[in-house]
């Protein structure tokens, strides 16, 4: 017998919706019925839908947290660290498309301050990780201000564009502005 994770699937098809060329009204109706189960259900396990937002926030900070870590302790030079943040930044969200939307917070209204708080957190310690890798802090500002202004052209694109496509090309760009 296979055990089904709802509450997973409920985070995967928010996700999958927030992925969508054109968004939906996002509500718990329309969460339970693409996890098939019914609202009550889906009460069962989150409070409301700002609890399914911060569960799946919760997802994107952790592996982005791994990652960082798994990064840091590679044996390589710093510069290089910083390239597979950058790299891994990118290539992450192009294939959760819908985490484009709540890092760059277009998803997220007022009544989700808390996670616009935190999302502001995260990019805030991702610019300090650059910086203990030696990066100037105007430069590591930079650096998140490109890797937000991809995400915000990947939905502009209808999430059709493949950032890492054009990867090698914008980081040697962005190399050329960190010297």
């Amino acid at each position: 017998m296979v055990t089904v994770n709802r509450k997973m699937m409920i985070l995967e098809s928010l996700a999958s919706a927030l992925g969508e060329e054109s968004v939906p009204k996002i509500t718990t109706k329309i969460l339970a019925q693409r996890s098939d189960v019914t609202e009550a259900a889906l009460y069962k396990h989150f409070k409301g839908k700002n609890e399914i937002f911060l569960e799946l926030f919760k997802f994107i900070e952790q592996s982005i947290t791994d990652k960082l870590w798994e990064i840091r302790n590679q044996p390589v030079l710093n510069y290089q660290k910083i390239k597979n943040i950058f790299n891994f930044m990118i290539i992450f969200v192009e294939k959760n498309p819908g985490f484009a939307r709540l890092l760059t917070r277009e998803s997220l209204t007022a009544d989700e301050i808390d996670i616009i708080d935190k999302v502001e957190f995260l990019f805030a310690n991702l610019e300090k990780e650059f910086i203990s890798l030696g990066v100037e802090p105007l430069k590591s500002r930079f650096l998140i201000i490109q890797i937000q202004g991809m995400y915000c052209e990947f939905i502009r694109h209808g999430f059709k564009n493949n950032m890492s496509q054009s990867l090698e090309y914008n980081y040697r760009l962005i190399e050329n502005a960190l010297r």
